[in-house]
């Protein structure tokens, strides 16, 4: 399903990992192919390091501020498969909005919608911190911080027994 939504060359380097899978297929190894096999996305190859390698150091900027081990593995799949796919998308909404607006300059908002605590705040961080080492502005504002009691919470999710995003787990 992710190889549905990225460019060419993600796709390439998708398949060089051998689709969803894990596989002890390295980044950089991924992107030595796509160079190979097509030297004009060699340069969006090497976009793509820059931003995942930056990706990568935010997220082990936090995990030291909280002393969290990393497990290298997982990092770069969350890396590669969630964070640089949203990344794209973002940006690509961006330039599209841009594109259409003309000489006008206008903001471009995106909003995130997600369950309580599933990252949200995170992800747009990230995005705010790479969008920067792109030269791009760009303001983050959660609303998350008006927040449902558990009882208005299950009384939504009894009302939606079809929609699993609203149901809710006891921890």
């Amino acid at each position: 399903m992710l190889h549905q939504i990225l460019t060419p060359s993600e796709h390439f380097y998708e398949s060089a990992r051998g689709g969803t899978s894990v596989q002890l297929t390295t980044r950089q190894s991924a992107i030595n192919q796509v160079g190979q096999a097509h030297p004009t996305l060699s340069t969006m190859a090497a976009r793509t390091q820059q931003l995942g390698q930056h990706i990568e150091a935010l997220i082990r900027r936090d995990a030291a501020k909280r002393s969290l081990a990393l497990d290298e593995r997982a990092l770069r799949r969350r890396v590669d498969d969630y964070y640089l796919p949203m990344f794209r998308w973002t940006t690509e909404v961006v330039e599209a909005a841009q594109k259409k607006q003309g000489d006008a300059k206008r903001c471009v908002c995106i909003g995130l919608s997600c369950p309580q605590g599933g990252g949200k705040t995170t992800v747009s961080m990230y995005m705010q911190e790479t969008l920067a080492l792109m030269g791009k502005k760009c303001a983050v504002m959660s609303l998350d911080d008006v927040y449902w009691k558990y009882e208005q919470q299950v009384a939504l999710a009894k009302a939606n027994p079809g929609n699993p995003l609203l149901q809710v787990c006891r921890v």
